[in-house]
């Protein structure tokens, strides 16, 4: 076991309580230290703040592995997590855990790690854990409070951050507490399988929610949050709001607005859009509001990523809930939907020329609750999904989409 004391840092026998070995510091040691294989050579290392830096040694020997600094005091405990989509365990914890007897801990087997750990300059920082270099930070602000020293310098970054897919679309949040707020940091580059040898993607680091409310008159592509892979790496919503831009002469938002319907005001969005892998179990108020919402005019659009039974099964029975059984019914190919700006009568899946399949609900003679399972989003932005789904071909998926867009904002 590790622990510091002071200006030492103490390697202890578990069983006998000796010393097998120290570090000593020139300044006295704060932050608890985290244990991991954070440079993926199979041998676990302890990182902690010191000074203005952050250290790594051999947990083995206690040798000084590299430093990274901060250029203020970190506080800060770090956190250790696998950035590496395909890795099985891809959060790490500060201390030795994993059962009652902590035998282990995640992600030692599974490096490299990323390191992330806050500071005193007002920085969330991400370190590559294999030589100490910095791969991002993220600035934390606060508009709307009065803060000596550029509006963050004076802050002490106390808390120490934890990590986990918070909102379960794969990528990993960083999660922390900071003056009066808890803050959720959204490292989008963890996605991103990383081999050995490959230097680190750039961290992106972006804050969870925005929250942007549409501009009047703009269209808001708004992304429903569920815990079944809402937001899948393939499709690009934003290379659908160029062409959306385009073809149905809309003024439209650059960025797809995640939507969660417990804490937004899902007013503001007349057209949802929903997909993911897995089942998208909302609850039951979620439910209460979708249901509110359509029944005022709202719409919402939902398709399987990567033709995903799960997520089928799921929007089914969220229809059934919100509809009765037996309400989502195919839509006829005559239907205006499938003619608004563009006449469509078959599109190109696995292939082939197959006529467009679409269930719907229609309250008043006007749908207002669409899905498929033919996979439109996969083709947007690539020409094809690689994942080996049999989704729609890019262009007939532009033309379905925004003749969904123009029904659901005209009709």
């Amino acid at each position: 076991m590790v622990v510091g004391g002071g200006s030492r840092l103490y390697s202890l026998d578990g069983a006998t309580g000796k010393k097998d070995w120290h570090y000593d510091s020139k300044t006295q040691i704060v932050s608890s230290p985290a244990i991991g294989d954070v440079d993926g050579d199979a041998t676990p290392d302890i990182v902690f703040g010191e000074g203005q830096d952050v250290v790594c040694l051999n947990a083995y020997t206690g040798k000084l592995k590299w430093k990274y600094g901060t250029g203020a005091n970190v506080y800060s405990s770090p956190a250790l997590g696998s950035r590496s989509k395909n890795e099985p365990f891809r959060r790490d914890w500060p201390m030795y855990r994993h059962d009652p007897a902590r035998t282990g801990f995640y992600g030692f087997a599974s490096g490299p790690l990323g390191i992330y750990v806050g500071s005193d300059d007002g920085y969330l920082h991400l370190v590559d854990g294999r030589n100490g270099e910095r791969i991002d930070r993220y600035a934390i602000k606060f508009p709307d409070l009065i803060i000596v020293q550029r509006n963050y310098g004076a802050l002490r970054f106390l808390s120490s951050p934890s990590l986990a897919d918070l909102d379960g679309n794969g990528t990993l949040e960083c999660v922390f507490s900071l003056v009066d707020r808890v803050w959720a940091i959204e490292d989008i580059a963890s996605t991103i399988p990383l081999k050995a040898d490959q230097k680190p993607v750039t961290a992106k680091l972006e804050t969870k929610k925005k929250n942007t409310a549409s501009p009047r008159n703009a269209f808001a592509l708004a992304q429903v949050i569920h815990p079944g892979g809402w937001n899948p790496g393939v499709p690009a919503p934003e290379k659908l709001l160029e062409e959306l831009t385009k073809r149905a002469k809309l003024d439209v938002m650059p960025e797809m607005t995640p939507l969660s319907l417990r804490d937004d005001d899902v007013t503001r969005f007349p057209f949802l859009y929903m997909t993911g892998h897995d089942e998208a179990k909302l609850t039951d108020e979620e439910i209460r509001t979708l249901k509110g919402h359509l029944e005022r005019g709202g719409f919402l659009f939902a398709e399987a990523c990567c033709n995903s039974p799960g997520f089928e099964k799921s929007v089914r029975a969220i229809a059934a809930k919100i509809f009765g059984d037996g309400k989502l019914a195919r839509v006829p190919i005559s239907h205006a939907i499938f003619s608004k700006v563009y006449p469509i009568k078959t599109v190109v899946c696995k292939g082939a020329a197959v006529e467009p399949e679409f269930d719907g609900v229609e309250i008043n003679g006007r749908l207002v609750f669409v899905f498929t399972k033919q996979d439109y989003g996969c083709s947007w932005g690539n020409s094809c999904c690689t994942s080996g789904c049999a989704g729609v071909a890019q262009e007939d998926s532009y033309k379905v989409v925004t003749n969904i867009v123009v029904y659901a904002l005209t009709e």
